[in-house]
């Protein structure tokens, strides 16, 4: 049997080390996302590396492959999400807004007065 000490000594490592890998992942959660997807791109372009290693040297094989994926894969998701942007961008600046100088004015809009209205019955 463990003396009482060490019991406790156990249970503060087994608490801290808990602690800590809480406070890892904390920090690491926004770079998970990004290292998971890339892990699945490397999987899926590795045989395609494979089988231009015979006809061209590793770095070589490796810089097609790299250029091919952002040429075909990254170049057009990033087109069409700056494009997406844009769009959005001059769909919300077409949205006029009222704007409101101060609380009586607020209250004095029409569409206030219907809504205070259709709360009071």
């Amino acid at each position: 049997m463990q003396s009482p000490v060490n019991q406790w000594r156990l249970v503060g490592q087994f608490t801290l080390g808990l602690a800590l890998s809480i406070l890892f992942l904390y920090t690491m959660a926004p770079f998970l996302i990004p290292l998971v997807i890339g892990a699945v791109i490397a999987i899926l372009c590795e045989p395609t590396y494979r089988r231009l290693l015979p006809y061209m040297p590793n770095a070589l094989a490796g810089l097609t492959v790299t250029t091919g994926v952002t040429v075909l894969i990254l170049a057009p998701i990033t087109f069409v999400g700056i494009n997406v942007a844009f769009r959005l961008m001059d769909l919300l600046r077409g949205i006029k807004m009222p704007h409101f100088s101060d609380l009586q004015t607020l209250s004095e809009h029409p569409s206030v007065i219907r809504l205070i209205r259709k709360i009071r019955v």
